[in-house]
């Protein structure tokens, strides 16, 4: 700490899914993974059956979107993969285990330097799709960042709504208290090790009733059917 630095590795997380998706050891050949993807990435394939299941596909994708807050060079790679989530053929199969190849082979650099001069603050994102589910129930979801919500997230939230709301403003700002919540704790937290947040914490969300809402001191009259429970910000 005496650096003003801090630093963030995914070393345990990358090779706890390598060993469970069986990609945990080295190519038969010896070689290694220098890049995550090949000339062709973008090339299209042969059309054919995908040989794993979607879920999985959808899944280790998934999990690639994670792993990409310490290694941004995925970010092309994981733009064309999440584009074939839904029909994933054996060549997407083939792109998707390159890169999870890349990570075993490259897992010493699965580091994340932040310093002080760098922008060492929070920033979060809010957002909800309304009714989506079957019992009417709103799908929440929110993301945080270090420095700017155009970087990779160091944290992702995705929950089903615990009732069915009555408006999609009523939907946002449950996402809204969703990640509001964990950033008290996380604040907290960065000011114990040393960087501690000296300015309120942005949060974008693109709903302009819900960030009306919480603009003001009580539960507008228009949202008194949502519980007070929910309805969690704090403001500095």
């Amino acid at each position: 700490m005496d650096t003003g630095e801090c630093s963030l590795h995914q070393r345990p997380y990358i090779q706890a899914c390598l060993v469970k998706y069986g990609l945990d050891q080295p190519m038969s050949s010896g070689r290694l993974v220098s890049r995550p993807h090949t000339t062709d990435l973008f090339r299209p394939g042969p059309e054919s059956s995908p040989s794993v299941s979607i879920d999985l596909f959808q899944e280790m994708v998934g999990c690639l979107h994670w792993c990409s807050a310490t290694h941004g060079e995925l970010n092309p790679t994981l733009s064309l993969l999440s584009s074939r989530t839904q029909t994933p053929t054996v060549d997407d199969q083939t792109k998707l285990f390159r890169v999870w190849g890349y990570l075993r082979d490259n897992i010493s650099t699965s580091v994340l330097t932040l310093r002080r001069c760098d922008g060492f603050k929070l920033v979060g994102t809010a957002d909800a799709a309304f009714r989506v589910h079957t019992d009417y129930r709103a799908q929440l979801g929110a993301t945080l960042h270090f420095g700017s919500a155009s970087t990779a997230a160091v944290l992702c939230l995705s929950k089903k709504s615990q009732y069915a709301t009555h408006s999609s403003c009523e939907a946002e700002c449950l996402a809204l208290g969703l990640i509001t919540k964990r950033i008290a704790s996380v604040r907290h937290q960065l000011g114990f090790i040393g960087f501690p947040q000296m300015s309120p914490t942005v949060v974008f969300n693109d709903n302009q009733p819900a960030l009306s809402a919480h603009k003001r001191d009580s539960v507008p009259p228009g949202l008194r059917h949502m519980a007070l429970g929910n309805y969690w910000l704090v403001r500095d």
